[in-house]
């Protein structure tokens, strides 16, 4: 526990994110493989089935301080963390004897769902008097299910693989897995398995050529095939040696959260890539990005989540078929295999995504000559027909400069975030890089917001991974954009000092600061969020520049960005 107690304080206080992955790949080199796998299970947000709340370990403190209730809730209230402050009124030297990660779970922590409530209250007091401060805090959050590193999952990840020399986007595909922490699932996660890993890696993500101006009239080269572009996660379904598997753009495989995709493309052929977007589909409109990300934050999704938040995989791209890479082939050459490929998969579908079988029927009754229909065939209700998981992007020829600008005027009204362009041609088309991608995006709008408070990276005091900015709605300063990191490390070092300097309250990893700092940001679109005093959200909200000089008083209304759309 001293050396988790450890690397807890070295990535509060680390400067980078290299020196996270050095510290983590120092700590899971170092400790024993039980006590590594047990960290990996914390690490990975999982939690332990103590059924053991809060209310119990405040009876524990109460009952040995002698402190009433409303005591408890007032230093609650300066420390703002409650595992930390039912560690702190606990009175114990403890840390005087070395425990490691897994005896403290093995044996004060999984026992505990089997206790009696006596019981757990003495196991958790006995472990309390074995921990330090610091360590007690850990050992709560672990009873609670609150435990989070100061790291993200693909910093670890990260760590694994230079521990291991496996591939990061290996090692989370292995994590996702159903898995029991012991020595035994932490060998065989460093371990390689040549056959199965390459069948599971994704191919090289090509980043898009990104530009709010189309190529000039005079310098236009017709044969550009163009399709909508929509907010959603860029991902590759893979088929290979008949398993089946979907990876993000930033390597996080997504096979547990849309499993109805994986359905869809296990009926692909085996040895085909297909490239992407996974949107949030309604009506024949895509609803904002934040629909999707819902997805995300489900560790597995039921059928519940699957019906109220349908997804769609618009494929753009083949990247292989038959096991054969086309990714330098020429895009008239990719379309061609991609629509074979997609009619292909649209017949298995049509026999086997929605297999309506004729339940209740004994085959016996056909061998006789008379029999009533009637006490063969059952009446049911018809069974809801799911859509297809997966479709086409709908291509469309743009042979002079007037037909692209014409759809990217209208990207809006599609609800699109632009259009993405790839010449049939590539050499005769200057103005992208050689069979890459364009994303030609429409003219951005732009507004004065004013900083209304960040989010911290839990774990971390100083380093904040969202800011919330406002306009005006009649007096009040309201929230309509949310800037995330997908930004310079200089921008949000800018931000965070602010914060940090400027604070006005603190709730959780929440802090409200002082409404003085004011940018300029720049937005694609605007959505209505029934979350939001204003009503509206910004899609793709980015920071252009601080603006210095005027008040706040100056700060766009919302009617002012609504007029802008």
């Amino acid at each position: 526990m001293q050396r988790l107690q450890q690397l807890i304080e070295n990535l509060d206080t680390a400067a980078n994110d290299a020196f996270k992955v050095q510290e983590l790949k120092s700590y899971l080199s170092l400790i024993p493989p039980e006590d590594a796998a047990w960290a990996l299970f914390f690490f990975e947000n999982r939690r332990l089935k103590t059924k053991t709340g809060l209310k119990l370990l405040k009876e524990i403190i109460e009952s040995q301080t002698c402190f009433p209730d409303w005591v408890i809730k007032a230093c609650n209230e300066r420390v703002k963390d409650t595992p930390e402050t039912l560690a702190l009124l606990f009175e114990s030297k403890g840390g005087r004897c070395e425990i490691s990660l897994s005896t403290l779970v093995i044996q004060f922590l999984q026992p505990l769902s089997g206790f009696t409530r006596l019981s757990k209250k003495e196991t958790i007091r006995c472990a309390w008097e074995m921990l330090s401060t610091t360590q007690r805090v850990l050992f709560n959050k672990m009873v609670l299910g609150g435990f989070q590193l100061g790291a993200q999952k693909s910093l670890i990840h990260e760590a694994l693989s230079k521990i291991s020399g496996i591939p990061r986007s290996v090692i989370s595909r292995r994590l996702i897995e159903d898995w029991q922490p012991s020595a035994t699932w932490f060998q065989s996660l460093i371990e390689p398995d040549p056959e199965i890993d390459t069948a599971m890696t994704p191919c090289h993500f090509e980043p898009f050529v990104v530009s709010e101006k189309p190529p000039g009239k005079s310098d236009f080269t017709p044969g550009l095939e163009a399709a909508f572009a929509f907010d959603g996660i860029r991902a590759q379904g893979i088929r290979r040696r008949e398993v089946s598997t979907i990876w993000s753009e930033e390597l996080i495989p997504l096979n547990l959260c849309f499993p109805e995709l994986i359905r869809g493309i296990s009926l692909l052929p085996s040895g085909t890539v297909l490239e992407g977007l996974i949107v949030a589909w309604d009506d024949d409109l895509p609803p904002p990005r934040e629909n999707v990300q819902k997805r995300l934050k489900v560790k597995t999704a039921t059928q519940k989540t699957i019906q109220s938040t349908p997804v769609q995989f618009i494929v753009f791209d083949i990247i292989e078929r038959h096991g054969i890479n086309l990714s330098n082939c020429p895009f008239a050459q990719r379309r061609v295999e991609m629509k074979e490929v997609m009619d292909e998969w649209s017949h298995q579908w049509s026999i086997h995504g929605n297999k309506s079988e004729i339940e209740g029927v004994n085959p016996d009754f056909f061998q006789q000559e008379m029999f009533d229909m009637s006490t063969v065939l059952k009446t049911e209700p018809e069974k809801s027909i799911s859509p297809p998981p997966m479709s086409l992007s709908r291509f469309f020829k743009c042979n002079n400069w007037a037909s692209l600008e014409g759809r990217l005027n209208i990207c809006r009204d599609k609800h699109a975030t632009g259009l993405l362009c790839m010449p049939v041609d590539p050499k005769g088309y200057t103005h992208s890089d050689e069979n890459r991608w364009r994303l030609l995006k429409p003219a951005s709008c732009r507004a004065r917001l004013v900083l209304l408070s960040a989010e911290r990276l839990p774990g971390n005091q100083t380093h904040f991974i969202r800011f919330t900015f406002g306009a005006w709605l009649n007096d009040s300063l309201v929230s309509v954009a949310v800037i995330d990191n997908q930004h310079s490390k200089r921008d949000f070092e800018s931000l965070g000092e602010f914060v940090l300097e400027n604070p006005l309250q603190k709730q959780g990893n929440n802090c409200q600061v002082k409404p003085e700092l004011i940018y300029e940001i720049s937005f694609e679109d605007i959505y209505e969020s029934s979350r939001s005093k204003s009503g509206i959200r910004l899609n793709n909200a980015r920071l252009c520049k601080r603006l210095t000089g005027i008040g706040i008083k100056q700060a766009s209304t919302v009617e002012e960005i609504k007029s802008l759309i």
